[in-house]
């Protein structure tokens, strides 16, 4: 993933502890996640579908406004861009898919030529 995507899981996992990153660039990914623009952290499984994901996903928006474009967990996204395909209000909306209960999804909001890989 771009460095920048990496330092914000980095910092939120030393923010929260007991998370780890699950998963980042995804080769043949037709979404973000293949583009290098996505990045997933988790707490252990006991904790799927806690209150606790999405304080993390509260935390990750608020704090870097200019580098993420949604968070998606516990079956909702929010999203300041557009890019997630629901609207760019900022504010938790009903994913369709209806998933993301075992890990924040972080999207990041800047392109390639946008930072230092």
């Amino acid at each position: 993933v771009y460095q920048y995507l990496a330092k914000i899981a980095e910092d939120t996992i030393s923010h929260f502890g007991n998370m780890r990153i699950t998963s980042g660039y995804r080769e043949g990914d037709p979404y973000y996640h293949g583009r290098r623009q996505a990045i997933d952290i988790a707490f252990p499984a006991s904790m799927n579908g806690s209150a606790e994901n999405t304080k993390v996903a509260n935390w990750v928006f608020e704090k870097y406004p200019k580098e993420v474009a949604y968070v998606i967990t516990n079956g909702r996204v929010r999203d300041r861009v557009g890019l997630s395909g629901t609207g760019n209000s900022g504010q938790w909306v009903t994913w369709a898919d209806n998933d993301h209960y075992d890990h924040v999804h972080i999207n990041g909001a800047l392109g390639e030529g946008e930072v230092r890989k």
